[in-house]
């Protein structure tokens, strides 16, 4: 665990590694267990959004600091894969008070209850400080393929609104293609104005710009990839939609805190904000005393 006789904000930090013949995964338990990295071992290939100055660093922990209750996500490491619940944009909800940016899970600490690395397996959990809620998080390795097992529990005698959302910061490329189940319509999350581009093509996505956007219907499948055309990889996420029937994206090229990635997030709240959703009635609802299951599969592989 932690070398408790230098607890700086930066570097000191439990590192676990995940390691199968196909990939080698990376956790941070103490920085919202980030999942900081997902390598392809055969092709060398790195899936997920590496902090700025990475390539360059000499000690990798020393890019990701220990965040602090309500703090603004743009100023910390902008990589990896975090899960936002109970909101991505900060909001205040009646009766339930003030939610921060992108919710609790991120800037707090997890605890890891069962570490297993020959089975490639680790368990943590965190309680919200928001809403009395217990979330916790199963990530497994399997062949080619990670996957996500969820339990949120409400530890309260009250039903409580959530909103889940996969936050996981992938490579940037220039030539990446996404797809996503189809027909569709786009959502502009920042502004009125229908995007002029296809998003789905990052080549002609506009250079140092970020755009925020949503399919504005339920997903009829939970499926969705990046394809890497120059690096011949695919990435791709499969959940359950019957849970989570929306899908929000994020291309950021350079105009948000000077970071590149990608990002499809699959949710259940439309969008962004728990007051918005709680509005929309489009939200999770966990009832007094109960359990909610489910899993996200992640695959990396060549195309």
């Amino acid at each position: 665990m932690l070398n408790e006789k230098k607890r700086n904000n930066r570097g000191d930090l439990h590192v676990v590694h995940l390691e199968s013949d196909c990939l080698r995964v990376t956790l941070l338990p103490e920085v919202g267990c980030k999942i900081a990295s997902i390598l392809h071992k055969p092709n060398q290939f790195e899936a997920l959004a590496r902090p700025i100055g990475f390539e360059t660093a000499k000690e990798e922990t020393k890019l990701y600091a220990r965040a602090y209750p309500g703090a603004p996500f743009d100023q910390f490491d902008l990589s990896g894969m975090d899960d936002c619940i109970p909101t991505i944009d900060p909001c205040s909800v009646e009766n339930l008070g003030r939610f921060a940016d992108h919710g609790d899970a991120w800037s707090r600490p997890w605890n890891v209850f069962e570490e297993d690395r020959s089975a490639c397996s680790v368990k943590a959990y965190f309680r919200l400080s928001s809403i009395p809620l217990y979330f916790e998080r199963h990530v497994r390795l399997d062949g080619n393929s990670i996957f996500l097992d969820y339990r949120l529990l409400n530890e309260s005698i009250d039903e409580h609104p959530w909103l889940w959302a996969l936050h996981g910061l992938c490579r940037y490329e220039r030539d990446a293609v996404l797809s996503w189940p189809e027909p569709y319509a786009l959502l502009n999350a920042h502004g009125s104005e229908p995007f002029a581009f296809d998003m789905r093509n990052l080549s002609e996505v506009p250079e140092k710009q970020a755009y925020k956007f949503y399919l504005t219907d339920p997903v009829p499948t939970g499926e969705a990839s990046i394809l890497y055309p120059s690096q011949n990889m695919r990435f791709t996420l499969q959940w359950d939609e019957t849970l989570f029937p929306f899908l929000g994206g994020w291309i950021n090229t350079g105009g948000s805190a000077g970071s590149r990635c990608i990002a499809l997030e699959p949710t259940n709240g439309f969008y962004d904000r728990l007051d918005r959703a709680i509005a929309n009635n489009k939200v999770g609802r966990i009832a007094p005393g109960a359990e909610i299951f489910w899993q996200v599969r992640l695959t990396v592989a060549k195309a």
